[in-house]
């Protein structure tokens, strides 16, 4: 049988359609055909949240609740999911039934990416495009993330516990691909872009030591010979603050090639800088090497633990 007059295959892109969005960076937002932005909160939110992130697959109205409500559903919610729905389309413009681009499907829902634009969707088409990419194909497809780089995942849901899990999710791609990016540009010769991929990458993964690496070479290839030292110092202190370790070789490797770059200073205020820097690094050096016992009386030189295990 043919299909009915009027009626549209899955995807199919109409005119009436071509305006509709769902923003999910920043505060979600769905705009309808006539451009007239609509921001929500609570479940209309989270309900479009869910099915955007799953854009063009079916959502079973039960793993909807569990998620909206964070594994705590009340008895009525498929009632409760029903009437959001019938609400969100009627606001939106967005049809009805199973010819709705919100479309009522087999125990669920489903959104028609044919027919609305979502920005969760086209930012993760990019990230998996960056990461498979050669260097300068990365750095065409990936000009985009880096500038959106600081849009939050849900940002008007901060509690929602999916959406949480979500954005943690999403981070973590997005920084390993903007590191891509970054090295995908220093290989091209420009440095300015790795600068403020590598940044923006450890932003998003402020414990990641290869981010750190990757912003310490950047802003040396870019003349910025003290920022590096400086981000090497603000890891040093992280890491054995924090975790008690110290950083990897190929961390410190990399300081030791910026320690023996001389040419990088072109004016006596730098070099004085960088002298700050030196004596900076070296006071924390010996104040990590120092153990409870030694106080302010130097290094461990490890001479009173000798006895101690000869007599063992």
């Amino acid at each position: 049988m043919g299909r009915a007059r009027g009626a549209r295959r899955k995807g199919e892109t109409t005119g009436m359609h071509a305006a509709l969005s769902l923003r999910l960076f920043g505060p979600v937002t769905l705009t309808d055909a006539q451009g007239r932005p609509h921001r929500l909160r609570g479940k209309c939110a989270r309900i479009l949240g869910v099915l955007g992130m799953r854009a063009g697959s079916a959502v079973h109205k039960d793993e909807l609740a569990d998620a909206v409500w964070d594994g705590a559903p009340p008895t009525s919610y498929r009632q409760t999911l029903d009437s959001d729905v019938c609400v969100l389309r009627r606001r939106a413009g967005l049809g009805t039934g199973r010819v709705s681009v919100l479309a009522t499907v087999r125990g669920g829902y489903e959104l028609d990416p044919g027919r609305l634009e979502v920005d969760a969707v086209t930012r993760r088409d990019l990230v998996e495009r960056v990461v498979d990419a050669t260097s300068a194909t990365a750095l065409d497809v990936g000009h985009p993330l880096v500038r959106t780089s600081g849009d939050i995942l849900f940002e008007n849901e901060p509690f929602w516990d999916w959406g949480r899990v979500v954005r943690e999710g999403w981070e973590s791609a997005l920084s390993d691909a903007l590191l891509h990016i970054s090295r995908s540009a220093l290989v091209c010769g420009e440095p300015s872009l790795a600068l403020t991929a590598a940044a923006a990458s450890l932003g998003l993964a402020p414990d990641s030591e290869s981010a750190t690496v990757h912003l310490m070479r950047a802003q040396w290839w870019s003349g910025r010979h003290n920022d590096a030292l400086r981000t090497y110092v603000t890891l040093q202190d992280r890491l054995v603050r924090e975790l008690g370790e110290i950083p990897q070789r190929e961390t410190q490797d990399l300081y030791l090639a910026l320690l023996r770059d001389h040419d990088r200073l072109p004016s006596a205020d730098a070099a004085e800088d960088h002298v700050r820097l030196l004596l900076t690094l070296l006071r924390r050096t010996l104040d990590q090497t120092r153990t409870p016992q030694d106080g302010a009386g130097g290094p461990d030189t490890g001479t009173e633990a000798e006895p101690a295990r000869a007599s063992m």
